[in-house]
């Protein structure tokens, strides 16, 4: 009788420093989150290079300065974002844009970019880089900026002669994404 109670003190006397024996340090750790207002995109005008001649690279430059070889009336493009006031955004956009012509024939297009912090103000906008941000991708004061949007096409020199669009069936269109860097 007396070893089954020492027997029984020994093994109450391990489990009570067992729990000692094994704890583990423990740190809380904060988690913090800033919720930043959505970005919202507005379409103000579409890309139009106008009339254009077979065997040429039109042109149309963002900030107004070295367009080449379109047709009258020829427009750059322009986009109006809103979001979170003086805050850098990451602008990126596809590299495989087309424009078809609702059959088979196509034309590369390759986008240029510039951005500027006011409104109608092509002119006087700086050239961005794609999937960057920067100085040159930073909202204003109000949480504002705006893009002009240009670039090239290649128009071969036996390319069939008509209509074409990235929003034609066998085009691709130019996707502009905006995320807050």
């Amino acid at each position: 009788m007396k070893r089954t109670i020492s027997l029984l003190s020994v093994l109450a006397l391990v489990l009570a420093f067992s729990g000692n024996a094994f704890a583990q340090p423990s740190q809380d750790i904060t988690a913090t989150a800033n919720v930043q207002s959505n970005i919202s995109l507005s379409n103000s005008t579409n890309v139009k290079f106008a009339g254009v001649q077979q065997g040429t690279t039109p042109v149309l430059d963002p900030q107004g300065d070295a367009t080449t070889d379109v047709g009258n009336g020829a427009s750059i493009g322009s986009l109006d974002i809103s979001a979170a006031s003086s805050t850098q955004l990451i602008i990126s956009w596809n590299t495989d844009a087309t424009l078809g012509d609702g059959n088979s024939s196509t034309m590369d297009y390759t986008a240029d970019i510039a951005s500027s912090q006011s409104s109608n103000d092509a002119n006087n906008s700086t050239d961005i880089t794609n999937g960057s941000a920067g100085t040159e991708t930073e909202t204003d004061g109000t949480g504002n900026l705006y893009l002009y949007i240009g670039g090239q096409i290649t128009v071969d020199g036996s390319q069939t002669s008509g209509s074409y669009s990235t929003a034609n069936s066998n085009g691709t269109p130019l996707t502009v994404t905006v995320n807050y860097q």
